[in-house]
């Protein structure tokens, strides 16, 4: 029988209610290493720029230790109209607990308090754990598209990753 390590255990044992949803800010970003490499950490730290001028919302939900253990952001400017979740992220040993979505209802709720009545998604293809998540919680696929971004690899080098993503879209109310 595999072994469970007490972080398993107890991490099995959280209410996702009983966390906290605060922003996310630069004194976190030391905290959110498990989230992605170094170019991830360089575009949350762009996204949290934006916060201040409103054109994004960024929130952690955090462990009894005040760390990020699911972040992820509302930008308000890419599609007008419609806020677009983006950047979300659950640290692996908190995955299918109601972390994540936790994190999407907090943001949805954001949306709606701007007076914004759609929120939509990408997923890449090759994600359908994340997928099925989104269409639990109502959102629907109405395309597929082709994204970019750059990354730094663990040797610094930049590069640009590919993805096939579908596009998801919820009304919210």
């Amino acid at each position: 029988m595999p072994e469970t390590t007490n972080s398993d255990s107890t991490n099995r044992e959280i209410n996702p209610e009983s966390l906290s949803v605060t922003p996310l800010t630069n004194n976190d970003l030391p905290d959110i290493e498990w989230s992605g490499n170094q170019g991830h950490t360089d575009a949350v730290r762009k996204a949290l720029e934006r916060v201040e001028g409103g054109g994004v919302d960024y929130l952690a939900v955090r462990d009894k230790d005040g760390k990020p253990i699911a972040i992820g952001g509302v930008d308000y400017e890419v599609n007008v109209g419609t806020g677009t979740l983006w950047q979300l992220a659950t640290r692996e040993d908190f995955r299918g607990l109601g972390i994540g979505s936790r994190l999407i209802a907090e943001l949805e709720q954001k949306i709606i308090n701007r007076g914004i009545s759609s929120a939509s998604l990408s997923v890449e293809t090759n994600n359908p754990r994340a997928k099925a998540l989104y269409e639990r919680l109502g959102y629907k696929q109405y395309g597929q598209d082709q994204e970019s971004w750059q990354e730094i690899d663990n040797d610094g080098r930049p590069s640009t990753y590919h993805a096939q993503v579908d596009l998801l879209r919820k009304e919210l109310g």
